[in-house]
């Protein structure tokens, strides 16, 4: 059994679960980007697990989701139970997110907890994560929210008990947090086999999004 395990607090989805949650409000390139970070540490001997909120829009429509166990891509994964009702839905997010990292408490090996985002219903999970020796990580994808106050509460408390520093998005994010070290993390790239014969001389590349320092194309000039 390996020695290191890494927890990862998150919201993404799987394909088959987001239709049969009915939920739209989800990011599947953020659910790309941890399961495939998630299957790249397993490939090198580390437990991985994904615990998602499993959640999208709370339209009080009277569905109940019970949570569920599954594997994704090779990623053992949890999703929490969800609730539509707007006042059960967030409370019974909070609950079980906390409760959750209970079961791993007697795992003898280091165990790591990673956030995505400073998300207020991970509060309790970080707060009982230190208490129960765990060391934290948070991944920062986004900025401040507009709401200044929550803002400055969110940070208070992650960037203070991420005790093992933050990944993050961009260069630009570093000085949104005080975590320690940061590393800038795009993403995951598979060795993928490929026999295609190239017979043209010169090879075109088509790159999408936007190119800019902040984003690695200094990086890119470096291997062209």
């Amino acid at each position: 059994m390996p020695n290191k395990r890494l927890l990862v607090f998150c919201n993404a989805i799987d394909d088959s679960t987001r239709a049969n949650r009915r939920i739209s409000t989800d990011s599947p390139a953020a659910t790309k980007k941890v399961f495939s970070m998630c299957k790249a540490l397993i490939n090198i001997g580390i437990d991985a697990r994904v615990i998602s909120l499993g959640r999208g829009r709370a339209n009080n429509d009277g569905m109940k989701y019970h949570s569920i166990q599954t594997n994704i891509l090779g990623v053992p994964t949890y999703y929490l139970p969800f609730n539509t009702s707007p006042f059960l839905s967030k409370l019974i997010t909070l609950i079980f997110a906390t409760t959750s990292i209970l079961k791993y408490k007697k795992y003898e090996g280091k165990t790591v907890v990673m956030f995505y985002n400073r998300n207020p219903v991970f509060i309790g999970t970080l707060l009982l994560s230190r208490l129960l020796g765990f060391n934290g990580i948070l991944d920062l994808e986004d900025g401040e929210t507009s709401n200044r106050l929550r803002s400055i509460f969110m940070s208070f408390f992650y960037d203070r008990l991420c005790d093992k520093g933050a990944i993050i998005a961009c260069d630009a994010l570093k000085d949104k947090t005080l975590c320690r070290p940061t590393h800038c993390y795009y993403g995951v790239s598979f060795l993928v086999k490929n026999n295609k014969q190239w017979h043209d001389k010169k090879i075109n590349f088509l790159f999408s999004g936007t190119i800019l320092k902040d984003t690695g194309a200094s990086l890119l000039i470096a291997v062209s």
